[in-house]
């Protein structure tokens, strides 16, 4: 949705309203400021530019922000955009307003090796501002907020890119700040730019869904509210429909079909005191059976980000399950607007202060721009279990920790020195899951020269332990490593290089070096036995320095050993009777395809599709097209490619091969991959004696559940 504004003066007087109580005469003052800065400025929508600065302070405002904020929201541009310099800013506004709209500067003037250290940095430079103001957050993601809703009017790879980084960066970082408000909106959109076909899937499947979810939600609120009123209890209570994403996360972690997923729909309950919610929850679950393993109490004890509520899934009339939320009107305020509310409520600064420093340790463990972006987005975006030292203090880490996350966690000494742990007084393995709740202490060796073992790195699931373990044996062992690396990268030469090329071994790891930003080949030998890199990624890279695909030949390119061959004996040459003929990779021709033929250097005629972009002519390599023609006397049956793309989950490749089999299809060869976002792609070789089956099958496919899209393929692009 495209945002417009037609007045900033009304957009601004809407701010004042807001910020009764403040200085306003500053706030006009700063708002004159940048309207004269950005005066000649225009967005990619078409509005004034100082209408997005403008809408930044709006949304603040609406949070209960300060005044420094809200000043700082209406000149975050102004540095970055213009030629005014931070200090005039820290000159007329103070040097609070300098440090915020510093914070959110981007670092373009810098020279960086990659877009993606730039953008690292940026962040980085943004982290360590904002741990010293967590203000700098808060604006910087309503900064973002602003711009994703108003994206649309970008060319597609800047919206991919900025969809990219608001999911795997700021979605989390909201996450982390408790402001739920701005992340599903971060996360929909994204989601809606970077997977439109999932989107669209599950939006469909909702709008199905619709008249029963709707009439369920009401009937719900009625029950529940006459529940209440007969227990004299006086609380707000509302339905909320599941976000597209929050639904496509819940189908991609727990392999469901979109119909398999029951709860839909959450109940949110507002009380007066933390008692009532107490006594609420106790009578939904005296009048519907709760799920077991489904309740949670984040009152009794809060989430990082300070969010605090009950949560309890309970089945309703018909069996449906359903997610029921309780708490009073101040921790809804915190659940919407995280940490911001501390300048609404004034309090829960210890968990401020904890926030900032998990910020300075995700900084100073990982030193290196690319290593402190992948962690930040990895350890920001999880879930969080609660666990307890023996003295009963807490230690937040991500869901799925083990022992070895939590001992360092604790400090960097405790985890070297790790030699076993006990998990509520009980001795457990090293790689033991930590639940919400339990109470772990470690067990240390007193021999300093034992260390953390390797295998550590598979097991933790921190980015502070997996780096420190990795620090420790680059300090330890670095000579071994290297020599280990180093055997690692000369038995894949030995298996994957000809013999002849094996003697510009180190011009090849030479340019490897510099194409990933290391000092020396040593760094690769290094990470292939610390873990930072596998032999399969840094070969494949090789490979594409060895033999480069400016240097294969046409018909190297064209040429398949897929078992379509089969249909070169229906092809006739014409002026040839004893030719090599195959079926070019690049658009797999089928019996009924209007073809034409394509002499190439050394291996043949290869048969393309007539209209193939591959067939070009060039004469000074002797190329030249022949005619051919369909020999209808050896036909036996027509092979062709499907390909099927879904969100995974069980029985999916059942149904697929349902769809083919149903429709005359008979399946040689099938293949399946999944990616890390659970999206899995299907490849069938199947086998038909009509041309017209490949629609039926690819429309049959397209309505099995869970499918987003079905086509026919050539193998030269995607087999």
């Amino acid at each position: 949705m495209v945002l417009k504004i037609s007045n900033p003066d009304e957009i601004f007087n809407d701010i004042v309203d807001n910020m009764q109580g403040f200085d306003i005469d500053e706030l006009k003052s700063a708002y004159a400021f940048a309207k004269d800065a950005h005066k000649d400025q225009t967005r990619a929508t078409g509005d004034p530019y100082i209408t997005h600065p403008l809408f930044v302070a709006k949304y603040l405002s609406e949070i209960g922000m300060d005044n420094e904020t809200i000043i700082s929201a209406l000149l975050h541009d102004v540095v970055e955009d213009t030629d005014i310099k931070l200090s005039k800013i820290k000159k007329e506004f103070g040097k609070d307003v300098a440090l915020i709209v510093d914070g959110v500067t981007k670092l373009d003037k810098i020279n960086y090796s990659s877009t993606e250290e730039a953008q690292a940095e940026s962040i980085r430079k943004m982290v360590i501002a904002m741990s010293k103001d967590i203000r700098v957050l808060i604006l910087k993601l309503a900064d973002r907020l602003h711009n994703i809703q108003t994206i649309d009017p970008l060319p597609e790879w800047k919206q991919n890119k900025i969809a990219a980084e608001t999911l795997y960066v700021y979605s989390p970082l909201a996450h982390r700040l408790g402001l739920q408000s701005i992340k599903h909106t971060l996360e929909d959109k994204s989601f809606s730019i970077l997977f439109p076909e999932q989107d669209q899937e599950i939006a469909e499947q909702i709008k199905k869904a619709n008249p029963g979810r709707s009439k369920q939600i009401s009937n719900t609120i009625s029950i529940l509210t006459n529940l209440l009123s007969d227990n004299s209890i006086s609380a707000q209570v509302t339905g909320r429909p599941k976000h597209n994403y929050s639904i496509y996360k819940k189908i991609i972690n727990n392999g469901l079909s979109f119909t398999e997923i029951n709860d839909l729909i959450g109940i949110r309950i507002i009380c007066s005191d933390v008692k009532d919610c107490y006594t609420v929850l106790g009578l939904i679950h005296a009048n519907f059976q709760p799920v077991q393993g489904r309740f949670k109490d984040f009152i009794s004890m809060p989430k990082f980000n300070l969010y605090q509520s009950l949560h309890t899934t309970v089945l309703s009339s018909n069996g449906k399950k359903m997610e029921i939320q309780i708490r009073t009107h101040e921790m809804h305020s915190r659940a919407e607007h995280g940490v911001a509310a501390h300048w609404i409520y004034k309090d829960n600064v210890s968990n401020e202060k904890k926030w900032k420093d998990e910020l300075k340790k995700i900084n100073t463990d990982n030193p290196d721009p690319s290593e402190f972006l992948k962690h930040i987005k990895m350890d920001l975006y999880e879930d969080e279990v609660f666990t307890l030292t023996p003295n009963g203090d807490i230690i937040t880490l991500p869901t799925g920790s083990t022992p070895i996350d939590f001992a360092y966690a604790v400090h960097t000494v405790i985890g070297e020195q790790l030699s076993g742990a006990k998990v509520n007084g009980k001795m457990v393995n090293l790689s033991t899951i930590l639940k919400s709740g339990d109470t772990v202490e470690i067990l240390t060796t007193k021999d300093k020269n034992k260390g953390p073992s390797i295998d550590w790195i598979a097991i933790a699931k921190t980015s502070r332990a997996k780096a420190k373990i990795r620090q420790w044996f680059l300090k330890q062992n670095k000579s071994q490593d290297i020599q280990k690396g180093k055997a690692t990268v000369n038995e894949w030469f030995d298996e994957n290089v000809d013999n002849n090329l094996l003697k510009d071994k180190d011009k090849y790891l030479n340019e490897l070096t510099k194409e990933l930003n290391l000092l020396t080949p040593d760094n690769i030998y290094i990470g292939l036995t610390t873990g930072t890199h596998s032999i399969q990624n840094i070969g494949n890279k090789l490979l594409k320095i060895i033999y480069p695909e400016e240097i294969l030949e046409k018909d190297d390119l064209l040429s398949t050993k897929s078992p379509i061959s089969q249909n070169t004996n229906t092809v006739l040459v014409e002026g040839y009777d004893d030719v090599k003929v195959r079926m070019a990779k690049c658009c797999v021709p089928v019996p009924g395809d209007d073809i034409v033929g394509f002499i190439t250097i050394s291996n043949g005629i290869a048969v393309h599709v007539s209209d193939c972009l591959n067939v070009q002519i060039n004469p000074k390599k002797g190329e030249r097209i022949v005619d051919v023609s369909w020999s209808l006397s050896n036909i036996t049956g027509i092979i062709v490619w499907i390909e099927i793309e879904a969100i995974d989950r069980p029985y999916l490749l059942r149904d697929a091969t349902i769809a083919i089999s149903d429709n005359g299809g008979n399946i040689l060869i099938a293949r399946s991959t999944t990616n890390s976002k659970r999206i899995v792609t299907l490849v069938f070789q199947v086998e038909i004696s009509d041309g017209s089956q490949v629609d039926k099958i690819i429309n049959d496919s397209k309505l099995i559940d869970n499918v987003f899209d079905a086509k026919r393929i050539f193998p030269g692009e995607n087999v």
